[in-house]
């Protein structure tokens, strides 16, 4: 992105699910210039670390990761002209629609947004906002920190855990500890429910006998360097620890997974009315704010617990967006508010209550001249249902209901209101929407997912999707299964009972690529007996730059004909390139460390790393035969490291040094320095000396001067404590100075480790050959 308009149709603010869903669906729907601002230097937002499977299901109907799900629509959003900026802090989003942020590229900008969608997501709530007493060592970690750690960075945070919370992300990461060896002791909810979807508790602690104990909190952590061990209480119905029911565990780790706050700083700067029961904003049914023209989608209107309702919803938000900007009013609403203003009458606006058993309920008004056939109402209730009935209340009369076979807190619902039932409803009514049924008492434990009856039927929770129906498979009538909702629930239960499978997510090491691990699957389900075996074939494993989604990792696991692919694309890193570059110069007129003696190998390594890097810099040809190769011992209390050495025509061009490099420090001549130059080069190379050398290094101590060699001009710093390697561009460069020519530090001054180019020095050889004579006499 090369230039940054004054004005836009629609900025999004975000690059996560949301973002991407909104952009697209903006341009899509009209809006010509659309922005989408993302303060990660990656789009994708929170997929990118979710490289369990479980995504799309609903939308492309079709089970991916979390990085396959983004790829699909940042592909989507490169095919488009729409802008992208990546590296974006946003900084305030202003009641005139002007957008604040700063960028490495274009510095602190204000553009305007004719109309702006909120699509910055959530974060974790930590250990300060539940207050969990006891020490503070290392080891505690949020869900998603620990995710982020392990699934991109590579490290694993721990070896004994214990989780609190039950979020999606809680369980999901005691299955990935679990896989990558660790224990994890249990799972503890302070709530007498879940917080996450029950088919995570089945594929991801049933499946490894982890524990789930409701109605549990960690009351105190100890531990001094690193957590030690936690103390664990029973909690009554007012969630306070009951006396005499504490337990300690020792472990090394904690897990948070105690909820997801909606990122609303912005929102509350812009002055946008936020709902306490969400902490998003308040919306209308095409998700605008209580600000006109602005918008607000995903997780920072309210936690999801899928992303393919976070891309529909987004979607939404994106299209009416785009309304909004092209038309420069909001649909039909604004010219109906003009026309009743005129005869008396008020706009059609229903506004959503609680009822009994509701949490919350998204949108919270529903304006009637923006529905066109239905509008969708996601809510979430406070308690677990069997056997359940969604009620639709106004002014105390029943206007629909909705049967539901199980609701639980963890599940986000939804319901359908046609437009046709709506109009019924007087001007500004109330609808109460709630929940009737079986009520689920909490019981010291979490429910059990699969229980063997009397008469042998197995009753188990179905994870093909999010839904999780409620399976009877009777193995005494050919396994067959009631309760399935759809043909795939069938295959998955008779298949539970008789060959279990699952598919496996994981990482591999990466070189070369931004990132040093790239997300992994097996690309069908295998045998649950062979999981643990079928992840030792990426111990070890390491892939080169780029990857792509769908290269094989590891063919035929374990005979099973399933694949290890990669469920990410990684690009080779311009950082990768420039190491490389890096490496090869240190090889080249350098010295080149190796152990005793040095094999041809290594000699004809060093040749090709000199040519490379030669060619990189020199136009013209550049051959093998322009390096000469040779191994060198120093003794002379500079080094006692055997070394290659690696020298000939182009030699210097390994230290990079090009005119252009010095060009500002050459007098107009262009022979000799300029008196500027000279100061700031003996400044840094006091500087320089100061930390390799003990006593006192001064300005006398060196002299500049500039020569010709190999066709260019080259910065000589000679003295006192010249370099090794005599000719370097810049003294900011060095990695060490060398203590020749200072007789009391010979030995402790230089710093071995960092060994550099080799002197052609007269005064090393010339006290070389010196102290040889001196052996003979």
């Amino acid at each position: 992105m090369e230039k940054l308009k004054d004005n836009y149709d629609v900025i999004v603010v975000g690059g996560g699910p949301a973002g991407l869903a909104a952009a697209l669906s903006a341009y899509q729907n009209g809006a010509k210039d659309v922005l989408l601002l993302e303060r990660q230097n990656d789009l994708g937002g929170i997929l990118n670390q979710c490289i369990h499977n479980g995504f799309g299901l609903h939308y492309f109907k079709q089970e991916l990761t979390g990085p396959e799900y983004a790829q699909r629509f940042i592909d989507e959003v490169l095919n488009t002209p729409i802008e992208i900026l990546t590296g974006s802090m946003v900084l305030e989003v202003t009641k005139h629609k002007e957008v604040c942020f700063i960028n490495s590229k274009f510095g602190y900008r204000q553009i305007y947004g004719r109309a702006i969608v909120l699509a910055m997501g959530c974060r974790e709530r930590t250990r300060g906002a539940i207050g969990i007493p006891g020490t503070r060592p290392s080891g505690i970690f949020t869900a998603g920190a620990a995710q982020l750690y392990m699934n991109i960075e590579g490290f694993k945070v721990g070896q004994k855990v214990v989780i609190l919370g039950s979020g999606d992300i809680g369980l999901i990461m005691a299955r990935r500890l679990t896989l990558e060896g660790a224990q994890v002791l249990g799972v503890y909810e302070v709530m007498p429910y879940s917080g996450g979807l029950t088919r995570n508790i089945v594929q991801c602690l049933d499946d490894y006998n982890i524990p789930l104990h409701l109605s549990h909190t960690i009351t105190d952590i100890k531990g001094d360097k690193r957590v030690e061990q936690v103390t664990i209480q029973k909690v009554d119905e007012q969630m306070m620890p009951i006396e005499g029911t504490a337990f300690t565990l020792d472990c090394d780790t904690v897990l948070l997974s105690v909820g997801l706050i909606p990122e609303n700083e912005l929102s509350r700067q812009a002055g946008i009315e936020i709902d306490k029961r969400t902490n998003g904003p308040i919306v209308y049914e095409n998700m605008e704010t209580s600000m006109e023209g602005v918008f607000a989608c995903g997780n920072v209107c309210h936690v999801h617990d899928l992303v393919d309702f976070v891309s529909a919803e987004s979607m939404k938000a994106g299209a009416a967006a785009a309304k909004y900007a092209v038309r420069g009013v909001l649909d039909i609403a604004e010219a109906a508010r003009q026309l009743f203003a005129g005869n008396g009458k008020t706009l059609k606006e229903l506004h959503l209550k609680n009822g009994d058993g509701i949490g919350y309920t998204v949108p919270q008004n529903i304006r009637m001249d923006n529905v066109e056939n239905a509008t969708e109402v996601f809510f979430r209730t406070r308690a677990i249902y069997k056997e359940a009935q969604i009620e639709v209340k106004s002014g105390g009369n029943l206007i629909a209901s909705f049967k539901r076979e199980h609701l639980a807190p963890g599940e986000m619902e939804k319901i359908t209101l046609p437009k046709v039932l709506l109009d019924k409803l007087d001007y500004s009514a109330e609808i109460e929407i709630s929940v009737a049924g079986t009520k689920i008492s909490a019981d010291d434990s979490a429910s059990k997912t699969r229980v063997t009856r009397e008469d042998g039927v197995t009753e188990l929770i179905c994870i093909v999707c999010p839904k999780g129906c409620h399976l009877q498979v009777d193995p005494n009538n050919n396994f067959s299964v009631t309760g399935n909702s759809c043909e795939r629930g069938e295959a998955y239960g008779k298949k539970e009972l008789t060959n279990p499978t699952r598919v496996i997510t994981s990482t591999a090491i990466i070189k070369g690529s931004n990132y040093p691990r790239v997300s992994v699957k097996t690309d069908r389900d295998i045998p649950k007996e062979k999981i643990f075996e079928a992840m030792t074939l990426l111990d070890g494993l390491t892939l080169n730059a780029p990857a792509k989604i769908g290269d094989v990792v590891v063919e035929d696991i374990l005979g099973t004909e399933a694949k290890w692919i990669a469920t990410k694309n990684l690009q080779k890193s311009e950082t990768a390139s420039k190491d490389k570059i890096k490496s090869a110069a240190n090889k080249t007129g350098t010295v080149y460390t190796v152990a005793d003696k040095a094999p041809k190998k290594e000699l004809k390594n060093a040749v090709k790393a000199a040519v490379k890097l030669a060619k990189r810099l020199v136009k013209g040809k550049v051959m093998a035969k322009d390096f000469k190769v040779a191994t060198t011992m120093f003794k002379n209390g500079v080094s006692k490291v055997p070394a290659v050495l690696v020298k000939g025509n182009f030699a210097d061009k390994g230290l990079k040094l090009k005119l252009g490099g010095i060009k500002k420090y050459l007098s107009k001549d262009g022979k000799s320095l300029n008196n500027k130059a000279k100061k700031t080069l003996i400044s840094e190379a006091v500087k320089t000396a100061k930390t390799f050398v003990k006593g006192k290094v001064s300005p006398k101590d060196f002299n500049i001067k500039t020569k010709k060699g190999s066709k260019i001009s080259k910065v000589v710093i000679s003295g006192k404590f010249r370099n090794i390697g005599g000719e370097t561009a810049l003294v900011k460069k060095y990695k060490g100075i060398s203590p020749s020519g200072a007789k009391n530090n010979k030995k402790k001054a230089f710093n071995k480790k960092a060994l550099l180019p080799v002197s052609k020095s007269k005064s090393i050889k010339k006290n070389a050959k010196n102290k040889q004579k001196g052996k003979k006499k």
